[in-house]
């Protein structure tokens, strides 16, 4: 009796570790994973990676037979429907989905800042000899492209379920106590997805303006303008050069909001690296009007008689009038 309740607890055992398999194994979709979770690219700031770990568990029940499908065997194995969400101000470009190479550029950092939970309970190296290196992705399309939210549909497809350590799950379960049958076997399989996500670049804009030094604007005299400013790169704005009727005087910058009052700071501002810490830098050049001397007083002159015209004109009173 004693024998057949412990044949019992066994059986029961294996099912129970099959069916949280089975919950793993398809866990629908993840929540939105943030910068927190990902690591930015140091040569470029506009790339983000992250690493999606699915795995797959395959377990034999207490004859030895397989319940789901055996160590070297081929399967699908499910995934996420994976969400990555940037601050509102940032744009998504495109992503791009891989099979992750521990081994790759930054592999250490990407793997870490992606699966910190999983490198507090084992080491790397747990991941690395467990991974399978034969499987594929789907390619579905990707949605959220222009705005800071993106949906990425990745599932591991015809995986095969081979790998130089998969995980001993019996053992790692008996070391917590639980027990099974001799010929119960558990074993895990890890699949990685690397996602390397790119942004449009940060963004601002100069806003450009023209003015007589007494607040007249001179949009219709020199064009006032607006030029995108991205994140990292230098940025020199030179005046419109004046012309015969402005001269050139100086110029106000503000990165809050429109100039207005204080003083014209001769010359042009000095180069500057756009930064994104505002959006708007607003540059306004000043010029002064020339003043032209009036024009000399019309000159008398006379009008050689024709025949058939009129001539009016006053030499004394009365008004003569002639007619040739």
């Amino acid at each position: 009796m004693r024998i057949r309740v412990k044949a019992i607890i066994q059986i029961v055992s294996c099912f129970i570790m099959c069916l949280v398999t089975v919950m793993f194994v398809n866990p629908g979709k993840a929540e939105a994973i943030g910068i927190n979770r990902m690591f930015q690219n140091p040569q470029n700031p506009n790339k983000y990676y992250f690493v999606g770990m699915v795995y797959y568990d395959t377990w034999s029940n207490a004859g030895g037979q397989w319940i789901s499908t055996p160590p070297g065997g081929i399967t699908d194995v499910d995934g996420f429907d994976y969400v990555f969400e940037f601050s509102a101000s940032r744009k998504i470009k495109d992503v791009r989905v891989s099979k992750f190479d521990y081994y790759r550029e930054y592999g250490d950092e990407i793997f870490e800042a992606s699966r910190s939970f999983e490198m507090s309970q084992n080491s790397k190296s747990y991941y690395v000899q467990a991974t399978s290196r034969n499987y594929s992705l789907t390619n579905r399309p990707w949605t959220g492209k222009g705005t800071n939210v993106a949906n990425v549909p990745v599932y591991v497809v015809q995986a095969r379920l081979e790998a130089e350590y998969p995980v001993n799950r019996r053992l790692e379960e008996e070391q917590k106590g639980q027990q099974f049958a001799p010929l119960v076997q558990g074993w895990r399989f890890y699949f990685p997805t690397l996602f390397e996500i790119e942004l449009e670049p940060e963004e601002g804009k100069a806003i450009i303006k023209h003015y007589t030094t007494n607040g007249r604007s001179l949009n219709g005299v020199f064009p006032d303008r607006e030029e995108k400013l991205e994140k990292g790169k230098s940025y020199t704005f030179a005046h419109t050069p004046g012309n015969a009727d402005y001269t050139y005087v100086g110029h106000k910058k503000s990165t809050v909001s429109p100039p207005s009052g204080g003083t014209i700071t001769p010359g042009d501002h000095p180069p500057f690296t756009y930064d994104a810490s505002f959006p708007t830098y607003y540059l306004y050049f000043y010029y002064e009007a020339q003043d032209k001397p009036p024009p000399p007083p019309p000159t008398a002159s006379c009008t050689p008689p024709s025949p058939g015209a009129t001539i009016n004109g006053r030499y004394m009173d009365p008004v003569v009038t002639a007619r040739i």
